[in-house]
């Protein structure tokens, strides 16, 4: 499961790569991050909400095709598995 993320991880734009490591591997907040890449903390706020959202969104798609079965992870839909997985593994992956 680490590879399928980390592969998907490596099709989104070198920016969007980028936000993912300021706030997951080196920790910075929204705040710092902003400063970093010249936005508001609002928008870096909401286009890492996004980039989530669309990691989840192609992880059930690929697994849904891998697998044959619905996105039944036998786990709350609160958090979603691949955010799960990105932050456990995020700190080795940048």
């Amino acid at each position: 499961q680490r590879e399928q993320l980390l592969a998907l991880v490596a099709e989104l734009e070198d920016e969007q790569q980028e936000l993912l490591a300021l706030r997951f591997a080196a920790g910075l907040t929204y705040a710092e991050i902003g400063e970093t890449v010249g936005k508001s903390e609002a928008a870096c706020k909401m286009a890492i909400r996004r980039l989530l959202k669309e990691l989840h969104t192609f992880w059930e798609e690929r697994h849904d095709r891998y697998t044959n079965r619905g996105s039944d992870y036998g786990m709350a839909t609160a958090v979603s598995p691949p955010v799960v997985l990105f932050l456990s593994c995020c700190s080795s992956a940048f």
